[in-house]
């Protein structure tokens, strides 16, 4: 018999699907707003640091949905029985 090591899930990591609610892309959005605003201003130091803020949100909100979708399709894929396993049902 052998054991299959499932990994770190995202909800023990506290990251689950659930909780990355649609506030977490607003503020993304937000962010990417207020230095739109900053640049036209002509404050330029502040609407590039706030651009480099927002593309480290935005890929780290990429990472995490993938990281959860990923695990959910691996996660059905070791729990839901194939064709070829009705022996799993």
């Amino acid at each position: 018999m052998s054991t299959t090591r499932v990994p770190l899930s995202p909800r023990q990591a506290g990251l689950a699907p659930a909780h990355l609610s649609p506030g977490y892309f607003a503020l993304v959005m937000a962010t990417g707003i207020i230095s739109v605003g900053c640049q036209l201003r002509g404050w330029t130091p502040a609407a590039k640091a706030l651009l480099v803020l927002t593309a480290a949100e935005y890929t780290l909100l990429v990472v995490l949905t993938a990281w959860a979708l990923a695990f959910t399709a691996m996660l059905h894929a070791l729990i839901a029985p194939g064709p070829r396993q009705p022996g799993r049902a």
